[in-house]
C-alpha cells in the first residue's frame, strides 16, 4: 500500500495517517503521525490495542502542508513501513 497524504491543519496532538485491513472499528491496522514529527504503527484486534512501533520522533516527516508518502509492504510474513522513503 502506498499513500500520499497532506496534512493542512490539525488540532494540538491531532493525528493523520493510513488505516488498512479494517474488519470493523474494533479490528484494523494504522500508521499515523502527528505534526510534531513523531509517528506510531499499531493494530487493534477485537478492541485490543497493540503498538507495533510506539511513538517515535523522525526527521523523515516533512512540515505540515507538505506531501508525506507512507508505504506498507508485506514480504512473506514480514511487514515493512516507510515514511518518505525512510524505513
Amino acid at each position: 500500500i502506498t499513500a500520499s497524504i497532506k496534512q493542512v491543519k490539525a488540532p494540538k496532538g491531532g493525528r493523520v495517517g493510513l488505516v488498512w485491513g479494517m474488519k470493523d472499528f474494533d479490528s484494523y491496522h494504522a500508521f499515523e503521525w502527528r505534526a510534531g514529527g513523531d509517528f506510531i504503527i499499531y493494530r487493534v484486534a477485537d478492541k485490543v490495542f497493540t503498538a507495533i512501533k510506539d511513538y517515535e520522533a523522525t526527521t523523515a516527516l516533512k512540515a505540515m502542508g507538505d506531501w508525506q508518502q507512507l508505504v506498507v509492504e508485506r514480504k512473506g510474513n514480514k511487514v515493512f513501513y516507510k515514511i518518505n522513503g525512510t524505513t
